[in-house]
């Protein structure tokens, strides 16, 4: 105990030295190493076979679940030809002017192609046409007239309506004053009775005025009855001058009404002449309406024989411009600008192509087997179309007996095509198909396929995201490792899509298709490309595929989260694509100049300058460097993060991006059936869709 305090007592400065050299070590190495670097303890305590790559969504190439005919088929190779060909001839004979093509040139129906001089023909066109437009204004003019007289005749017709109006209200009028006169002459006679009345009572009062004046002056009455007497004599003589002046006044009305009767027959007279006047002139201007348009009919007709004459005179003019008749590609010209040309002489030969036709060459023993109207489809590479045979040539060549069919060329389809005509036989029935290789078999032998399905989202879901160095780092939201600094990424693909296995039952496999009898439906979406590494429940997208793989690739996660640190941006869209707009193959060789600075992970990041990786936060490395640390020579590449992923060359993951790297144990894989199916990677064998099994190859011995 004594010498452990002297040692302390004498050795304390270097204790405390080295304490703090502990502490600053240890701070510098928690604080200030590199994002993603670890000590060499928690190296060796890290478990890497815990490490799991982010899932991305994986592209895939579908296909529908669609009906097609399930009788025999058979397919031949068959060629696509011109559907005819045109011979442009002359129409006229002169002198050629100008050739606006030449062999080989692409024309369309109607495209001049050659200029014939021929002067007379023009010179009768213009003429013909100068005699047409006079025809023309002959009839312009001959309508005018006609207006004019249809007008005249309207105007006599109205006047004589006018006319026979007069005469009606001059019959009234007569008709009307000789119901007066009638009644005037009633008067009078009622007035003549009266008077006859008056008279014979005037007589009476007389005498009887004389009687009382004799009995008066006998005094056998009274003053008074004398008196009135007299009385009624008077008043007798008054209504005797009333009743003759009534008589009087009756006559004078008489006479009255008599003149005007004679005055409304004289102009009733009047007005019959004047409407018998206005009937000849309407007849005479309704001739004269009928004249100009007899005369407006010998001017159109005039017109329609000019006009027609015009049209031969323009049409031979036309005659000397040599058209296309239809789309097509010249294949011959015979003559050049300056060549006398005859009447129906060839000038230039066309092929036309608008509308191409596919023809192959069957063996005799399918003639009866073969009509118009039985379906084919043709295939010319990724180009595939369906139609019906057209034609069938009933005779048989005796050298090859084989006989010609024809069908029409869909679009798409040139002229010169070797095609596959694949020819539908026997039963119109249709069945459930999809694509052969759409079509695995489990470790059971049990048919399945891969579908494409809407994923189930809970609205309440939260996005995990984890670290890919330390996994057991589960957080809410993205952000930085506590531990490595590295940005977290999403625990699981976050794709609206994803694949569900289906079992199949096929009853057949022939030609490119698989007939399916149960587990699908027709419209299904069946993945056909790109299902090797696909499990139940996988994120996938639908992309364009090519011969050679995805033509496109989908975003990392369509969640949006953050994938740097793991291989480039997650949105990359093209597969050649390296996140910066510059293709793969422009980083090949790496074209930095020196003194620059690039990332041994992301070879497309370079700077002027030291730094880190915005990536995956690296220290930046010297263009040198980097150039001497790659491997010469190609070979087999593998994905560090997806295994799964091996092509034989450089490239991109894919899946996540990353940069792929030599496999330095590689091995081939074989199937167990079929020896001769031999792979650089895994997969199953395209004839019994067994899975291929590894085996060493020579090179990795």
């Amino acid at each position: 105990m004594k010498t452990a305090a002297q040692f302390l007592k004498k050795q304390w400065f270097t204790l405390i030295l080295i304490g703090v050299t502990a502490y600053g070590v240890n701070w510098v190495v928690v604080n200030k190493r590199p994002v993603g670097a670890m000590t060499v303890i928690e190296a060796q305590a890290m478990d890497m076979m815990a490490m799991q790559p982010p899932l991305g969504v994986q592209p895939v190439g579908t296909a529908y679940a669609l009906f097609r005919r399930s009788g025999e088929s058979r397919t031949f190779p068959a060629t696509v030809r011109a559907f005819s060909d045109e011979d442009v001839k002359t129409r006229a004979a002169g002198l050629v002017k100008d050739v606006l093509v030449y062999p080989g040139d692409r024309v369309v129906a109607g495209q001049l192609l050659a200029i014939i001089e021929a002067d007379e023909l023009r010179v009768k066109a213009i003429a013909d046409s100068l005699l047409a437009d006079a025809a023309n204004t002959r009839i312009s003019s001959a309508e005018a007239g006609r207006s004019v007289a249809q007008a005249e005749a309207e105007k006599a017709q109205l006047d004589s309506e006018t006319a026979r109006a007069g005469v009606t209200i001059a019959e009234l009028d007569i008709e009307a004053l000789e119901s007066d006169l009638l009644r005037a002459e009633s008067s009078k006679k009622a007035a003549e009775s009266s008077f006859a009345d008056a008279i014979v009572q005037l007589k009476y009062w007389g005498e009887e005025y004389k009687r009382s004046q004799t009995l008066y002056e006998g005094k056998a009455i009274s003053l008074d009855e004398l008196q009135q007497t007299e009385r009624n004599r008077d008043s007798a003589v008054a209504k005797v001058a009333r009743e003759k002046a009534n008589v009087e006044a009756a006559g004078q009305s008489i006479a009255s009404l008599a003149k005007r009767v004679e005055g409304a027959e004289a102009k009733l007279e009047k007005q019959m002449s004047a409407f018998r006047a206005s009937l000849r002139a309407a007849d005479a201007k309704s001739a004269a309406a009928g004249k100009a348009d007899a005369e407006v009919e010998t001017a159109r007709a005039g017109a329609r024989a000019a006009q027609a004459s015009a049209g031969v005179s323009g049409q031979l003019a036309g005659y000397t411009e040599l058209r296309a008749s239809a789309d097509g590609v010249v294949t011959e010209r015979l003559v050049s600008p300056g060549t006398p040309v005859m009447l129906g002489q060839t000038v230039i030969k066309l092929k036309v192509d608008s509308q191409a036709r596919v023809q192959a060459d069957l063996p005799q023993s399918m003639l009866s087997r073969v009509s118009v109207g039985s379906g084919v489809r043709l295939t010319a590479g990724v180009l595939v179309q369906t139609g019906v045979i057209t034609s069938v040539f009933p005779s048989v060549d005796p050298m090859t007996r084989t006989f010609r069919v024809e069908a029409l060329a869909p679009e798409g389809f040139t002229t010169g095509m070797s095609v596959d005509m694949e020819i539908f036989l026997g039963s119109e029935e249709t069945a459930l198909t999809v694509a052969k290789e759409a079509v695995l078999t489990d470790q059971h032998g049990h048919s399945f396929v891969w579908t494409i399905k809407e994923r189930e989202v809970d609205p309440n879901e939260v996005m995990q995201y984890t670290c890919t160095m330390h996994p057991d780092i589960l957080e809410d939201g993205p952000g930085l490792c506590p531990l490595c600094k590295m940005d977290l990424t999403p625990l699981s693909a976050a794709g609206n899509l994803q694949a569900e296995k289906r079992m199949v039952e096929v009853s057949r496999i022939a030609g490119l298709y698989a007939y399916i009898i149960g587990g699908l439906e027709e419209g299904d979406e069946v993945i056909s490309k790109g299902h090797t590494t696909v499990f139940p429940g996988m994120a996938v997208q639908p992309v364009e595929w090519g011969e050679s793989g995805p033509v496109t690739l989908p975003s990392g996660s369509v969640s949006g989260g953050d994938h740097s640190g793991h291989g480039g941006d997650a949105d990359s869209g093209s597969m050649d694509d390296m996140g910066d707009g510059s293709s793969k193959d422009a980083h090949a060789g790496h074209g930095h100049e020196a003194g620059q600075f690039t990332c041994p992970m992301h070879p497309e990041v370079v700077q002027d300058g030291p730094g880190s990786c915005p990536i995956c936060k690296m220290d930046l490395i010297t263009v040198e460097e980097f150039d001497g640390d790659q491997p010469a020579g190609e070979g087999q590449y593998v994905c560090p993060m997806h295994p799964e992923v091996v092509q034989d060359g450089p490239g991109t993951c894919p899946i996540c991006k990353m940069d792929l790297v030599p496999d330095k144990d590689a091995e081939e894989h074989v199937c167990p059936m079929h020896e001769e199916v031999v792979k650089d990677g895994p997969g199953t064998c395209p004839i019994c869709k067994m899975d291929l099994v590894p085996v060493k190859s020579e090179k990795t011995e």
